[in-house]
């Protein structure tokens, strides 16, 4: 039985195509990383960035914010967010290093940038693709 016909709404056309780009997403960062790393995407606004922080409800964790501009026929900012656990992990696992000899920030900065790359490469191709629009 469909999402529809059990009383639950359709997937926007948006959501559906994130979807798809969060797939690819996690292809690419398996690739990058040599690792098993699953994404996965929940509901989907288009909101202002201050408003889409507030949503976030991040309490007092401290996070490191990684963020891409979308410049060109479209634009807009795609916006990472890593709590100090996953930047350490992240970083750890690309340089082969143990959790217990940390990266330097340099080094981490450089990673979370990379990461942040290679994930929203993968989105914008997605949405490229099926837009017919170079992004």
């Amino acid at each position: 039985m469909s999402d529809t016909m059990q009383g639950k709404s359709a997937p926007s056309p948006l959501a559906e195509l994130l979807r798809q780009a969060t797939q690819r997403a996690s292809d690419s960062i398996c690739r990058w990383t040599g690792g098993s790393v699953a994404l996965s995407l929940g509901a989907v606004e288009e909101l202002p960035p201050e408003v889409a922080l507030n949503r976030l409800e991040l309490g007092d964790e401290l996070l490191t914010f990684v963020g891409i501009e979308i410049t060109g026929a479209e634009s807009g900012q795609i916006l990472l967010a890593f709590d100090d656990d996953n930047v350490q992990r992240l970083t750890s696992a690309l340089l082969s290093r143990g959790e217990d000899a940390p990266p330097s920030e340099e080094l981490c900065n450089s990673a979370l940038q990379e990461t942040a790359n290679i994930l929203g490469s993968a989105y914008l191709s997605v949405l490229s693709d099926a837009t017919d629009t170079l992004l």
